[in-house]
């Protein structure tokens, strides 16, 4: 039944859609750092178009994008919105562009896109490296190791692995230790 929110007609046209965004990202890069000389468009165009097209030849490649696109634009209107805000309530231009320079705010920016292409990544790979054929050496003995998170699903294996108490215990440590680097290496006010 056809409903107003009935979006699943917009799949089919994923390829484009991923056509589109590698296009206009890679010239947006390419007009923003001038790599081949300022007033170079038609040079800028026609690589983003080139590269685009090799990203639509790979299905890898596609996938990829396909996952990146949806978090990338929710971070994007997020931050929008936030700046928005920022300067609704008053704060002027030097004042913004010093809290995008602030490490404050552009390190966890870098670290949530990190995070999206992580799981991107392991979203196109994570299931075609599980069924691949195990390793063996030369007299044919496979050399992996039957671990407890060998089940037929990567989400499974990776749900089993992140909640495993090793790893957990392991998270806490790190933390532990990041936290005392950092208040042990800040420099005290003094006044």
């Amino acid at each position: 039944m056809a409903t107003l929110l009935d979006v699943s007609l917009l799949g089919n046209f994923t390829n484009i859609f991923v056509f589109l965004f590698v296009w206009l990202v890679v010239f947006g890069i390419l007009e923003l750092t001038h790599i081949f000389g300022s007033s170079k468009k038609g040079l800028n165009t026609m690589i983003a178009f080139i590269v685009a097209l090799l990203v639509l030849l790979s299905k890898t490649a596609t996938s990829i994008i396909n996952f990146l696109i949806s978090p990338f634009i929710v971070v994007a209107i997020a931050l929008f919105f936030i700046f928005f805000l920022v300067k609704m309530f008053g704060v002027s231009d030097n004042a913004t562009s010093e809290l995008i320079k602030s490490p404050a705010v552009y390190v966890p920016i870098l670290v949530v896109a990190a995070l999206i292409i992580i799981f991107a990544i392991t979203n196109s790979f994570g299931q075609k490296i599980l069924e691949q054929e195990p390793l063996t050496d030369e007299d044919g003995n496979s050399t992996t190791t039957v671990s407890s998170t060998e089940t037929g699903g990567f989400q499974d294996n990776l749900y089993d692995t992140f909640f495993n108490k090793k790893v957990l215990g392991l998270i806490v440590v790190l933390l532990v230790a990041v936290f005392a680097i950092a208040f042990l290496a800040r420099t005290p006010k003094i006044g």
